[in-house]
């Protein structure tokens, strides 16, 4: 597959899986199992923390107590994040009658695995970090079925409050539970009012989803017509997209995919024009720079893209590196399209500093091409 082709597979197929949306088992007014409903029971399969012993390994939950039900997975970024939070949570709370219970519907030894990692900055491992709540593993996803998809949430972690009446008072991300929680506590929380609001949010996304899955067929339709070499046709109708209304909220996505498809399919003036506005909209994102630049150079590398297009994808690179003027990634890349336009001089001071900065497994590849610049100027 050639880097042209790979790219037009990646940007539309991409935008095809990112605008398709999952269709949930909810109506179009949100899902039955919101703020309001009475908790189900829990059935976890693998207790792995209690704090030693402390919190009872509960089915039915007890009307005295507060839970805070979390869903989180060993792959999860920001559920790692929150772990140091959960952990400052229950001990806040453990004598206020409140039991945090964290979920992974991973299997047992994947969790236990993840648990002997050494949180980093720290010498504690995961698993002393989260001795003192409930860390679980059910992988038969029951509990998750029950809260996490019957309540049509798509994104980890996620936190469930079910209050002393048995009832779910709150959903949302750890990180904001904080107030809910206390107001839960203290006997405060307006459970109507929240239950309103965030239905209203859910109807919300509710016509979200229908967009996405409307758009879902048209960017196919995209795609085929890239991958037809119909590139003028393609781009045509996805202006058209762009400019109809229903999906006005995916227009600067849109927009962004188009100016990424104008600089790899179009080239020459349109293509340079194009690149700089992109480099211009993502200047502190040096990483999103980098990834269009290198698949020109990539490009480049097998059907020439023209000096126009080299100079435009340069001129890119450098303006993301004022932003991380330390980005290994970027200092690479940059240098090898400096080689290209025959400043070799520049080329070896960026690959220099590539070198230096660079945090990445193939530090060797960088080394090896520092050389070949460092010999073609001895030419």
């Amino acid at each position: 597959m050639s880097v042209k082709q790979k790219f037009i597979k990646s940007i539309s197929l991409g935008l095809a899986l990112a605008t398709s949306g999952v269709a949930l088992a909810q109506d179009d007014d949100g899902p039955k199992f919101t703020t309001g409903s009475k908790a189900p029971a829990i059935n976890i399969e693998h207790w792995v923390s209690d704090n030693d012993g402390k919190f009872e390994h509960v089915t039915e939950l007890k009307s005295d107590k507060v839970y805070v039900i979390e869903f989180w997975a060993t792959w999860c970024g920001p559920c790692i994040a929150s772990m140091p939070h959960l952990s400052e949570t229950q001990e806040k709370y453990a004598d206020k009658g409140v039991q945090l219970i964290s979920i992974s519907d991973e299997d047992l030894d994947t969790v236990e695995e993840f648990l002997e990692k050494e949180v980093k900055g720290k010498k504690m491992t995961y698993a002393e970090l989260t001795k003192n709540y409930c860390l679980t593993a059910d992988p038969d996803k029951s509990v998750h079925k029950d809260y996490f998809e019957a309540a049509g949430q798509r994104g980890i972690p996620c936190a469930f409050i079910v209050g002393k009446q048995g009832y779910v008072e709150w959903i949302g991300h750890p990180m904001k539970m904080d107030q809910p929680l206390q107001q839960v506590l203290d006997g405060k929380w307006d459970r109507e009012k929240y239950a309103a609001e965030m239905k209203e949010e859910q109807k919300k996304e509710a016509i979200a989803m229908k967009a996405r899955r409307a758009l879902g067929p048209k960017m196919q339709e995209v795609q085929q017509l890239l991958q037809d070499g119909e590139h003028e046709e393609g781009l045509k109708l996805l202006d058209e997209i762009i400019a109809d209304e229903k999906f006005e909220q995916f227009k600067p996505m849109l927009e962004n995919a188009k100016m990424q498809m104008t600089i790899q399919l179009v080239g020459g003036a349109e293509g340079a024009k194009s690149l700089k506005k992109f480099a211009e909209n993502n200047k502190s994102n040096a990483m999103a720079i980098n990834q269009v630049v290198w698949t020109l150079y990539e490009k480049h590398a097998q059907e020439p893209i023209g000096e126009e297009m080299l100079k435009a994808a340069a001129e890119a690179a450098e303006l993301g590196l004022k932003a991380e003027p330390e980005n290994g990634y970027l200092l690479d890349t940059c240098a090898h399209l400096l080689n290209e336009l025959g400043d070799v001089d520049r080329a070896i001071e960026m690959q220099e500093k590539a070198i230096k900065f660079f945090d990445g497994p193939d530090k060797g590849e960088l080394e090896t091409f520092l050389e070949e610049l460092k010999a073609k100027k001895k030419k």
